[in-house]
């Protein structure tokens, strides 16, 4: 549907609600222009979204540790030792 179509319809509409139905639509309206315009205005603390990820914002630490992986050298008896000393920690 159009913009010019979906005014037509809006306006047809409009036509047959009340007084009090007509302000509670302006308000709504009214917030949703306040919002876009908040948004725009306000500059984002967060990292740019990163195409690799899913459009996630995420670190360049942790996109590096993804593309890297982890660089523990470590067997695999000391990892489970690792695994089961934080479950002792966490649930013991």
């Amino acid at each position: 549907m159009t913009a010019t179509q979906l005014r037509t319809r809006i306006d047809n509409t409009m036509q047959k609600l009340t007084e009090k139905q007509l302000y509670v639509i302006y308000t709504v309206a009214e917030a949703f222009a306040a919002e876009k315009h908040h948004i725009k205005s306000k500059q984002s603390d967060l990292p740019p979204r990163n195409p690799k990820f899913g459009g996630r914002r995420i670190s360049d630490e942790i996109a590096a540790m993804f593309l890297t992986g982890n660089s523990l050298d470590v067997t695999d008896e000391e990892l489970e030792q690792m695994k089961y000393d934080y479950l002792i920690e966490k649930y013991g």
